[in-house]
């Protein structure tokens, strides 16, 4: 191949892997039983989510996040309501090709024994194949860690071995591909003492 060829294959090469992923992310939607201040704001942002989905045309959204704390206290009867206002209508956005990406938070197994799966996690496992799992979208390879990424010191029989398993796809991956890792607990600022220092650095 002539060189100023090569030049122009590499060129659109490059052109076409630059070309952006969208996507949205939210966190603590804490549906419950009664409305309040929060979950009237959280079901505004929701809509319109839908609406810059739906109005994305030339740049389409490829992916929502939802990163924990779905319901206020993981019971039934808000996991009914979460599905009814929420996964719902996320479901039918599937259909269209936009990925909808979920994970627990602490709030999601608030009021469960570790001896049975609350309802959110149970979904979030029939839907992905476990509470932490990969997911490559368009080329950029988003990894849900649930709560927080971790190893052998976690409290729930449902979140063993996050951290290794991480550490296991991060290899897979490899080191020039686009990577979006995401959880519950927040590194920095405001609520971010859930977990420690320690935990963080590692």
């Amino acid at each position: 191949m002539k060189r100023w060829y090569r030049s122009i294959f590499i060129f659109l090469l490059f052109v076409v892997r630059a070309e952006a992923v969208r996507f949205l992310a939210n966190s603590d939607l804490h549906v419950r039983t009664e409305d309040n201040d929060q979950s009237v704001l959280k079901f505004k942002q929701f809509g319109q989510m839908l609406n810059l989905v739906n109005n994305a045309e030339t740049n389409p959204i490829k992916a929502l996040i939802f990163a924990g704390d779905l319901t206020s206290n993981g019971v039934a009867v808000e996991f009914n309501l979460l599905k009814q206002y929420y996964l719902e209508p996320l479901e039918a956005l599937q259909k269209l090709g936009v990925s909808t990406l979920l994970c627990h938070g602490n709030h999601d197994h608030i009021e469960h024994s570790i001896f049975k799966t609350p309802p959110v996690l149970d979904y979030i496992k029939k839907a992905y194949g476990s509470t932490h799992y990969s997911r490559n979208i368009d080329g950029v390879n988003f990894i849900c860690c649930e709560e927080y990424p971790t190893e052998g010191n976690y409290k729930k029989c449902w979140c063993p071995g996050t951290m290794s398993w991480l550490q296991r796809e991060l290899r897979a991956i490899g080191t020039t591909a686009p990577i979006v890792i995401f959880f519950h607990y927040n590194l920095v600022g405001p609520f971010s003492d859930w977990w420690t220092k320690e935990a963080k650095d590692e």
